[in-house]
């Protein structure tokens, strides 16, 4: 049997990186002046989904609907360029995928109304679901004790690792992996790329800093950027 021709895959974080903002920011501006004492005191750096959770309820008990948020995360704009990739990233050469510490429910949202989903392989991220009264529950990926430079509930590294294992084993490899993002978590799946791979730290944000710390430590080439056309320069040349 002939081999299957390798692919390029692209693994994208989402806030920041697709979005030009915070998703979970900017759905906190729908609560009506200060975040209460009893939501803020939850807020941790490895362990947001709990913060996050109490968001949630707080704007259900203050009647804010499923479509108040929809629209809230709607009103994000995507990066400058992004929508260019995207659309070249259509090719069936690549394959994409989105792993995010956001939820899927406003990954998913985004997609759709800029029509990306149709190509989007897979979307790791912690699920989230409107239930029949409206409040949006939040649930951790995984809960995770091996991996101290990502969230609890979400180990970036070794979901993008465990995709390309997946991928392998049912006939799919890939020629290179291109990661893009821009946070501290996205700093453990850019330790695991190989010479051949690319990581896109954005410039101005956590990962590029942190990458400027430990140059010796990344194997892969390091394409810093500010807008998706420099993305876009990496992906043509590389086909």
């Amino acid at each position: 049997m002939m081999a299957k021709p390798q692919k390029i895959l692209l693994a994208f974080d989402f806030d920041h990186t697709i979005l030009d903002g915070n998703s979970d920011v900017q759905v906190q501006k729908l609560h009506n002046g200060p975040l209460p004492d009893a939501v803020t005191k939850l807020y941790s750096g490895r362990d947001w989904n709990h913060y996050m959770a109490a968001v949630f309820d707080l704007l259900h008990r203050q009647n804010i609907s499923a479509e108040d948020i929809r629209q809230n995360i709607l009103s994000l704009s995507l990066v400058s360029g992004m929508k260019e990739l995207f659309d070249h990233l259509r090719q069936d050469i690549f394959e994409v995928i989105i792993i995010s510490d956001a939820n899927y429910q406003f990954i998913d949202w985004h997609l759709r109304e800029n029509q990306f989903d149709e190509f989007i392989a897979q979307i790791y991220s912690n699920p989230a679901k409107f239930d029949e009264n409206g409040k949006l529950n939040l649930e951790f990926y995984h809960r995770q004790n091996w991996c101290d430079l990502c969230s609890k509930n979400l180990c970036k590294g070794s979901v993008l690792e465990k995709h390309v294992a997946q991928r392998k084993s049912s006939g799919t490899s890939y020629s290179r992996i291109f990661y893009i993002g821009d946070g501290n978590n996205d700093y453990c799946p850019s330790l695991r790329l190989a010479e051949k791979d690319c990581v896109f730290p954005r410039i101005g944000y956590a990962l590029h800093r942190r990458i400027q710390e430990n140059t010796s430590k990344v194997k892969a080439q390091v394409v810093p950027w500010k807008t998706a056309s420099t993305i876009m320069e990496a992906v043509t040349s590389s086909t």
